[in-house]
């Protein structure tokens, strides 16, 4: 999921321990006095130059350091090293007549003496000294006798910070040698001490009460890394611009204002915020992390984050002057996330940005509360925090519930009703470890192993708790209050708050029309739980129910995978046989060149998609006309206008993946005999489904209203006839409805008529030409 999970952590240990531990070791005072002068005390000075090298190879010492490669000895000696030398310099040195030290001076010693390898320049020293007056006190042009003291105090309180770390820095880093070693008694020490470490640097940092920039900072890191030729030890490490943007965010989140300086008062919330964030963040890296979290130990360790993770936010937002984690601060912190790739690749924060505000200002709002006023909500407050709670304990106790069932453990009902309701109201669609949707006849799940198992279970319970948020998130109150759905005027609200982030997912393509009534449509009529929409448009109880959101959301899931499968193997297929690739389309995918994916199409026995094992068995039985003729039907119904038909798309792999889970989802509800056919009989069985849909595209390609007789007997003709009716076939329409079709008249009647998956692809192709709603949005260019 993350793309550079690693170096961040080194960045966020750069800023907070080596950062200061390097700035102790250069801001020792110089003289405006030479070194030797005739006031030193008298004697011969013995000086062993062995002793010089003590601070050499800092920047190894460093690395070491974060490696946990030194011990309490080596870190001693370096920290009494610079100690003897600052001493040295007091001893050899007199104070100036404003008794002030120029850290020029000072610098030409260290420089000469010990640190030859990696002299200080000019422009660190320069920040150093910023960084000491708002350390130590004073200005940044000198250094006083009495701030000099507070330097060798300073250095005393570093190397015990360092040492104090130092048992715990295998876990800040997340060494993969140890990470599966640590214990939960180790891990909380570290947590704790990273919280007391922040609390020190925190205090050091506003005891004299002076501000500091932003920019000061980024000057600062910058020519500490490049100091510690951290680019070289780092390789690939997050760059300076990336992490500062980062530090202001989250600044601008904790503290709640948009400013370009850090404030005294400031330094304490966050710092201890950040350090612990990482506390969470560590939890998560060896506790959840490529483990099962759905289940025993990593779950209680999930909702424990969470739940910490949440009233850590409500204490952030309590502590802001407004109140709340504004959404123009949550969208700058998406932002510098993403710029650092927390994100999934192709994932944009403006994305995640317009789902979050959605979100907050509608889906976490109380229902049928009188101060329910979404416009005004400007950003993430502690009430919006208790209702996101609420959510999460929804879908953990129902969690919880399945973990204790699956480990034998006696458990309370708690969550056992939400469970049982998805067992009740959704059948068995997966098998253990597998994301598509198995669709069969409800006698012949058995047979193929499918289950309500504990897998299945887990991804509905994850799919149902989105279905709340989306049903809390736009639809009306009395509908949040039941949880029956969304409206189908509300999906379109849906359809563009979610567009860019569906876009990102490759759930959507932008080049397609749609408003998101497709959605509502297809959800209806190609669901085991739909029942088709009504036959005029926003009838208050036409609705995108509870779980007809759920068997669409697993059946897009399942249509992704499947794509995800055809292209990737046969990608490889082409490649390996010198086809080049096509151009890249929209999603940044490469296309493959058309002829050699369907070449290809067949190769594995159609193993991709074993989810659907009797389209599986009517496709390799098939004739060639047969095949190629659900082929061509595939091809039209998925198509994109404009663009090359030399090649093809992932976005139309999809959508192929989706229309063959429709046509089978047909058969595996309504071929009773299960003779791969449906019969008139059959056939017709399926017109509630389509009633609605039918009455208003007639309506809409005529300009007049039939009733329901006269659909049905238009939906016969298209069974019968593989396409719509046209003027010359009035007579034909009135004869079938008079005969078959009348008050009086009975389906048991209808003559013999078989639909195969041929005809049914056929029939398919045919209604989404009809529509035409899932074309270019826009001429050709």
């Amino acid at each position: 999921m993350f793309s550079k999970p690693m170096s961040l952590k080194y960045d966020l240990i750069l800023i907070i321990s080596c950062c200061i531990a390097v700035a102790s070791c250069s801001w020792q005072p110089g003289s405006n006095l030479s070194i030797g002068e005739r006031n030193a005390p008298p004697g011969n000075v013995l000086i062993n130059m062995g002793e010089f090298s003590c601070l050499t190879h800092l920047d190894k010492r460093v690395d070491d350091y974060i490696n946990s490669k030194l011990n309490v000895d080596q870190v001693r000696q370096v920290t009494r090293c610079l100690l003897n030398a600052l001493k040295r310099f007091q001893y050899l040195t007199s104070d100036s007549k404003d008794g002030s030290y120029s850290p020029e001076s000072l610098t030409s010693f260290l420089n000469n003496l010990y640190l030859t390898d990696m002299p200080l320049q000019p422009s660190f020293v320069k920040e150093l000294m910023i960084l000491k007056s708002i350390i130590i006190g004073g200005d940044n042009k000198s250094i006083t006798s009495v701030e000099f003291s507070r330097i060798l105090d300073l250095i005393i309180t570093i190397e015990k910070l360092v040492i104090a770390n130092l048992p715990y820095i295998k876990i800040y880093t997340l060494d993969e040698k140890y990470k599966n070693d640590i214990s939960e008694k180790e891990l909380i020490a570290a947590k704790r001490q990273i919280i007391q470490s922040a609390q020190i640097v925190a205090g050091a940092l506003q005891t004299y009460n002076k501000d500091c920039s932003i920019e000061f900072l980024r000057r600062l890191f910058d020519e500490t890394r490049m100091y510690l030729r951290w680019d070289i030890y780092r390789e690939g490490a997050h760059s300076v611009e990336q992490v500062i943007s980062l530090l202001k965010s989250f600044k601008e989140v904790i503290i709640g204002q948009n400013r370009d300086a850090i404030v005294a008062a400031d330094w304490n919330p966050l710092i201890v915020s950040i350090s612990t964030l990482y506390g969470f963040y560590l939890n998560y890296e060896i506790r959840i992390k490529n483990n099962d979290y759905t289940y025993g130990k990593p779950l209680d360790t999930l909702i424990d984050i969470v739940h910490n993770i949440i009233s850590f936010s409500a204490h952030v937002a309590e502590q802001t002057p407004d109140q709340m984690i504004s959404f123009a601060a949550s969208d700058q912190l998406f932002k510098s996330l993403a710029d650092i790739n927390i994100f999934p690749t192709k994932i944009r924060p403006e994305s995640i940005s317009a789902a979050y505000n959605r979100l907050v200002q509608y889906g976490l709002q109380i229902s049928g509360s009188p101060s329910k006023d979404p416009e005004s909500v400007k950003g993430l407050g502690v009430k919006e925090l208790n209702e996101l709670r609420s959510e999460f304990d929804n879908w953990a106790s129902a969690q919880k519930y399945l973990s204790d069932s699956k480990m034998g453990i006696s458990t309370s009902n708690a969550g056992k009703y939400e469970i049982d309701q998805l067992m009740v109201n959704i059948r068995p669609l997966y098998l253990e470890n597998d994301n598509r949707i198995y669709i069969l006849p409800q006698s012949d799940l058995k047979k193929f192993g499918v289950k309500h198992n504990f897998y299945g279970l887990t991804r509905l319970n994850i799919i149902r708790a989105m279905v709340r948020l989306i049903i809390r998130s736009f639809a009306t109150d009395d509908h949040i209050l039941e949880m029956s759905g969304v409206r189908e005027n509300e999906i379109k609200n849906l359809y563009e708050a979610f567009k860019p982030l569906g876009i990102d997912l490759q759930l959507i393509d932008p080049r397609r029309t749609n408003d998101g009534t497709k959605f509502f449509t297809e959800a209806n009529i190609f669901t085991f739980s739909g029942g088709g929409i009504s036959s005029e448009i926003n009838m208050p109880n036409d609705l995108f129910s509870f779980y007809e959101l759920i068997d669409y959301i697993s059946l897009i899931i399942s249509g992704s995978e499947i794509k995800n499968l055809f292209y990737q193997t046969i990608l490889e297929k082409c490649r390996h046989e010198n086809i080049n690739d096509g151009p890249v389309d929209v999603f940044g995918d490469v296309k493959i060149n058309r002829e050699c994916f369907f070449k290809h199409f067949a190769d594995n026995s159609f193993s991709e998609i074993m989810n659907m094992p009797n389209l599986v068995a009517a496709l390799i039985s098939s004739s060639k006309n047969n095949y190629n003729s659900i082929i061509s039907s595939l091809h039209s119904i998925a198509r994109i206008d404009c663009e090359d038909p030399k090649f093809i798309e992932s976005s139309e792999i999809t959508v192929m993946a989706s229309a063959m889970h429709y046509v089978e989802i047909i058969f595996a509800i309504y071929d009773r005999d299960k003779d791969g056919v449906l019969s008139a009989v059959e056939a017709i069985k399926s017109f509630e489904r389509f009633n609605g849909f039918l009455s208003r595209k007639v309506k809409e390609l005529t300009g007049k209203k039939y009733g329901k007789n006269m659909i049905k007997t238009i939906f016969y003709f298209l069974l019968k006839n593989q396409r719509l009716p046209e003027v010359k076939d009035g007579s034909s329409l009135y004869w079938y409805k008079w005969v078959y079709f009348g008050d009086n008249s009975s389906d048991e009647s209808l003559p013999k008529l078989k639909i195969s998956r041929t005809s049914l692809f056929n029939i398919l192709k045919i209604i989404a030409e009809a529509s035409g709603s899932d074309k270019q949005s826009s001429p050709c260019q």
